[in-house]
């Protein structure tokens, strides 16, 4: 049964020269939700029925259902469920947690109290060697050397400060910054200095520096229990509607209703390319990457993001396009740049069952929404290599 939770459908009208029917939409309480707090109601001229029709056709594939929301220019165009999922069911999000991790680094980065080119041996002083030599920014952009998964990480009985130094006496799968490798361990490394840096406990920096400002009720990395390990790169709990407040914020450059969560310079250090055009070594890697990515033989990842980008050998620095941090289960938030239109789809579904939707899904939104800018430009820390994609000088518009 497909369940409507904040869209009221009004009806079809025929537009001169569209030369196709436009849905009005708006936003409503409907079956007891209430409307996003702090985002005004909005009527807009997208058609956005097939992407109804896809969802609802779809529904079987997708465990208890799922909610999608769309928003542009800080406007809601689509807020729906399906099934038995509502906007502020709260789920576990996977790997969605490493985007949140990185804005709860970032705040330190902002004090001034950590720097992402710090060494971690300044941290872990029980380091040496190549290992005391790795940054921070390696670790949340996986170029750090260690394995993408070990085991140990994911001890919920141990404290942090136990599990990371476990993970720190394994050996170096390649030579930190010259590979890629996705996963999660390197993160938890991360999560452990930024509790020495905040002298509290991962969750409680997490809810007083990003949750609770934002007024993400719904969000927290004690969504299994209470835990001493909680894990930074997968272990997060969150809704539809809380994580859309958190990419306002993104979208927003760093505000949120007015407070500066992040500044402008945190926002831009996250979405850059971090990882540089290093290999990707898919055989010490996670199994599951972002569905367009996964493929990819180049990194293009920034500090918890993944990004799309058109690159080229000939120019300076690369178009981004979005960016995103989707879960093997399925929950996928986006910022699509070029739109200036957040979006997250909610659910708790393998990645590879829903895949085909997915895919057809972000066909039909951007078919739908057309761009309003050209994507913004980010400078690349490393050249790109000669293999990425050419484009025209006459393509590339200058960063406003």
């Amino acid at each position: 049964m497909l369940q409507t939770c904040s869209l009221l459908w009004i009806g079809a009208l025929p537009f001169a020269g569209l030369g196709q029917q436009k849905y009005f939409q708006h936003q409503s309480a409907v079956s007891g939700h209430t409307a996003l707090q702090g985002i005004s109601s909005v009527l807009t001229y997208y058609d956005l029925s097939p992407i109804d029709k896809l969802l609802s056709d779809s529904l079987a594939c997708f465990h208890g259902g799922c909610t999608l929301i769309l928003m542009q220019n800080g406007k809601v165009l689509l807020e729906k469920s399906y099934g038995s999922m509502s906007p502020d069911t709260s789920i576990p999000i996977a790997s969605a947690s490493k985007w949140l991790s990185a804005a709860l680094l970032m705040t330190f980065v902002d004090e001034g109290k950590v720097s992402l080119s710090d060494s971690i041996g300044k941290y872990l002083r029980y380091l040496s060697g190549t290992k005391a030599a790795i940054t921070i920014r390696q670790l949340f952009s996986h170029t750090s050397g260690f394995a993408a998964e070990i085991p140990i990480m994911r001890d919920t009985r141990l404290p942090m400060k136990h599990v990371v130094y476990a993970i720190c006496q394994e050996r170096l799968k390649y030579t930190p910054g010259t590979a890629f490798a996705y996963g999660g361990a390197s993160m938890q490394i991360g999560g452990r200095i930024v509790e020495i840096v905040g002298g509290k406990a991962w969750e409680q920096l997490f809810q007083e520096r990003i949750a609770q400002p934002l007024g993400m009720e719904h969000t927290t990395f004690y969504g299994a229990g209470v835990t001493p390990n909680p894990l930074v790169a997968g272990g997060a709990w969150s809704s539809a509607r809380d994580y859309v407040r958190f990419l306002q914020m993104i979208a927003n450059k760093g505000i949120w209703k007015g407070k500066r969560i992040l500044s402008e310079k945190a926002i831009a250090e996250m979405m850059q390319n971090q990882a540089g055009a290093v290999p990707v070594l898919k055989q010490y890697q996670q199994s599951h990457a972002h569905y367009a990515l996964v493929d990819k033989q180049q990194a293009n990842y920034g500090i918890g993001v993944w990004r799309i980008s058109a690159q080229s050998a000939s120019l300076p620095f690369d178009m981004l396009i979005e960016v995103s941090s989707q879960g093997r289960m399925g929950f996928t938030p986006w910022y699509d740049v070029q739109r200036n239109l957040i979006g997250v789809l909610a659910t708790y579904t393998p990645l590879k069952k829903i895949q085909a939707t997915y895919r057809a899904l972000k066909a039909m939104i951007r078919h739908a929404i057309p761009p309003i800018q050209q994507p913004f430009t980010i400078i690349p820390r490393t050249p790109l290599l000669s293999t990425a994609t050419t484009l025209s000088k006459q393509s590339v518009v200058r960063k406003r």
